[in-house]
């Protein structure tokens, strides 16, 4: 794509040129990043298409392979082989059937260390207080100016 040479801007008719020019850049990327989504998506799809085989087919021996090894182990929990190893593995993982009751129960035992809670501060909230509220935690409330340019979308 050329580019257009930048001019200085002296006039409002200079300004309203530039908005104009910035609203065509602007609807070019958006018909570019829609193009783009469109071709990704049909990409993902034709991938799925492509790989749904061969991952049942990996799945299929991986099934394969467990009651190989299970009916052939004789008590190894594993097996070297030229080409890799396979084998038996202890994995321990919670099941928690309620966890809102498991979360009160942890509380009332004072088992707090077990509860993760994720602090973050409220922007929203402190845009609410006074600005005495807000000096006396360490925030103060800044306005400053930023340029801004909106162009109209074009049709």
């Amino acid at each position: 794509m050329k580019k257009e040479a930048i001019t200085s801007i002296c006039s409002w008719r200079d300004a309203d040129r530039a908005l104009g020019r910035i609203a065509r850049l602007q609807g070019r990327l958006g018909r570019m990043r829609a193009r783009a989504d469109e071709r990704i998506a049909k990409i993902e799809e034709r991938l799925g298409e492509e790989s749904a085989g061969f991952l049942s087919e990996v799945e299929d021996l991986r099934q394969e392979l467990e009651r190989f090894f299970r009916e052939n182990s004789d008590g190894l929990r594993s097996r070297t082989l030229p080409r890799g190893r396979i084998g038996l593995r202890a994995i321990t993982r919670l099941e928690i059937a309620r966890p809102k009751t498991t979360l009160h129960r942890l509380a009332q035992r004072g088992l707090g260390d077990c509860i993760r809670i994720r602090q973050e501060i409220d922007r929203q909230a402190l845009r609410r207080l006074d600005s005495d509220a807000l000096r006396s935690v360490g925030v103060k409330r800044v306005t400053r100016e930023t340029f801004y340019a909106a162009p109209k979308a074009k049709k």
